[in-house]
């Protein structure tokens, strides 16, 4: 039983590790504010876990007994995000009078995010703000209704195009780089580190 019970603990973490590359490579490597991530729910506490290992923050923004939808992030990044002026009063328009403090807004997103999946509310567009969307982007993905788009990648793009196919194209790399790492057997924090002395040179 107890060896099951290992072999088991071993698969979680292998399933979590490779889902955290896929998902979550850009902000693992620090040239993303956040992601979403999501897993099985009964393979939460094992991705908490590892994923504070990794020097990121958590923020669980839905869960039920199926699957947990968590928001992976670097606090500094998310921090840098809500001191621009201009996006900190979107948010404030939005409802957010407290942008400025990063834990009472997630918590207020998480309700708002909640409310959406149980079909109580509207899908919050904002948190494309705090997944490193630019605010031209996510205005125009509210204003046109998610239509009429210059180009699809990580998000909708209606400002410009060049610069986001440029952020698309290394987040790819990212991905790409750790996943590939990831296949091949290694440590996800290996692989992380692995991208960061690769990028110094």
């Amino acid at each position: 039983m107890k060896k099951q019970s290992l072999e088991n603990g071993e698969a979680q973490a292998l399933e979590v590790s490779a889902l955290a590359a896929f998902q979550c490579a850009p902000v693992l490597v620090g040239l993303k504010p956040s992601n979403l991530f999501i897993i099985r729910t009964q393979c939460l506490k094992g991705a908490l876990q590892m994923l504070v290992k990794l020097g990121v923050c958590c923020k669980v923004l839905y869960r039920n007994t199926v699957k947990s939808i968590l928001l992976v992030y670097r606090k500094e990044m998310m921090k840098s995000v809500l001191r621009q002026k201009e996006a900190a009063e979107f948010l404030k328009d939005l409802g957010y009078q407290e942008a400025d403090c990063l834990e009472r807004l997630l918590v207020m997103l998480s309700g708002r995010y909640t409310d959406h999946l149980e079909k109580k509310a509207e899908f919050p567009h904002e948190l494309g703000i705090l997944l490193g969307y630019p605010l031209t982007d996510v205005k125009g993905f509210i204003e046109h209704e998610g239509k009429n788009c210059l180009c699809v990648g990580y998000w909708k793009v209606y400002g410009d195009v060049e610069n986001a196919r440029n952020t698309f194209r290394l987040y790819d790399q990212a991905r790409k780089e750790l996943v590939g790492k990831v296949q091949q057997g290694a440590l996800l924090k290996a692989a992380i580190q692995q991208w960061g002395l690769a990028q110094a040179f």
